[in-house]
């Protein structure tokens, strides 16, 4: 049967709501690594197009 003391007990309990807390820091800490490395992924892409135009701009002999 659920009493007052049941309730205020299940309210009182907070270990539900630090695994969310945790959870959240998680995905957000995800989302941020997930975009610094597409970042990084599209700066050197452009790197390795740069290197190449250099390349074929000097030629072979």
């Amino acid at each position: 049967m659920l009493t007052v003391r049941n309730v205020k007990r299940v309210l009182q309990d907070e270990r539900g709501s630090q695994f969310i807390e945790n959870a959240l820091w998680i995905i957000l800490f995800t989302f941020a690594v997930a975009i610094l490395v597409g970042n990084l992924a599209d700066a050197t892409g452009i790197k390795f197009q740069q290197m190449t135009q250099r390349i074929e701009q000097v030629g072979t002999p």
